[in-house]
């Protein structure tokens, strides 16, 4: 695991526009750029400190391989550390 919020991506879209596009369409499969089939789904944290918070949830199956939040978006690593930017990149190639 590196250090929280690590590093900078160049991303074409927002958080909020990313979380409300995957509210619209449902959860997405998607591949990072090395062919691991994963899915992305919006949903809002429902406990803890995060309560109520906005989050991007990626999936194995059923697995959560990842989460980032709005803090997140735009770094390759989330708030615990944890790559996203493997996850990140391809999704926000498919907004539109």
């Amino acid at each position: 695991m590196g250090e929280p919020h690590e590093g900078n991506m160049e991303l074409t879209n927002g958080f909020s526009a990313v979380h409300h596009w995957l509210q619209l369409n449902g959860q997405v499969e998607l591949s990072t750029q090395r062919g691991l089939r994963f899915s992305a789904k919006a949903t809002e944290t429902f406990r803890g400190l995060r309560k109520g918070e906005k989050v991007i949830r990626f999936y194995l199956g059923t697995r959560e391989l990842a989460r980032a939040y709005d803090c997140c978006w735009g770094h390759l690593t989330n708030c615990s550390g944890g790559s996203i930017a493997g996850y990140v990149k391809p999704l926000d190639h498919v907004v539109i």
